[in-house]
């Protein structure tokens, strides 16, 4: 991290005050460690973004049985976007394949969904199918209506090449 955790905090803060009008506002309050992702989550949550994102842990791996409590921490707090990457994590979250639980969960089978109405927080790894069903409807919305200079597309973890810097 560039910035200290009180840094990037702030920088969500500014960003909420000058455009939280305009734009849904997810802070990366993502963290290897259990306390310092529920700290940063709270605290982007008490500067008013709108949602957090969250990867599974990629330095400190884990289970599925020690994922599911680390998320679990952080999706009580407000909407909550778990990102899946196996590619950069080593470690790909299972597709869900249940209805929506009424509380929110990491833990398949079942998908949970929390937070404001309009704005769900998909908690587990969505099928490709889903992915374009998403970007559908984000070219029915228009592309007025969203921040950005490219096309909303379908990317999977094929699409992803990581360059290692030395």
């Amino acid at each position: 991290m560039l910035m200290s955790w009180d840094e990037y905090i702030m920088l969500i803060g500014h960003t909420v005050n000058c455009y939280g009008g305009s734009i849904k506002v997810i802070g990366n309050t993502e963290s290897n460690s259990t306390r310092e992702a529920i700290h940063a989550t709270e605290q982007g949550f008490a500067v008013g973004m709108h949602a957090s994102l969250h990867i599974n842990p990629y330095y400190g791996k884990t289970s599925l049985e020690g994922l599911i409590p680390h998320v679990n921490s952080v999706l009580p707090m407000g909407p909550t976007i778990v990102y899946n990457v196996p590619s950069w994590t080593s470690q790909d979250i299972p597709p869900c394949d249940q209805e929506d639980s009424k509380e929110p969960q990491l833990g398949c089978p079942t998908l949970a969904r929390g937070g404001e109405a309009g704005f769900p927080a998909a908690l587990c790894a969505p099928s490709f199918s889903e992915k374009v069903e998403f970007v559908n409807i984000v070219n029915e919305i228009g592309r007025v209506n969203f921040v950005g200079k490219k096309d909303a597309q379908v990317l999977d973890d094929d699409d992803f090449i990581l360059i290692d810097r030395y």
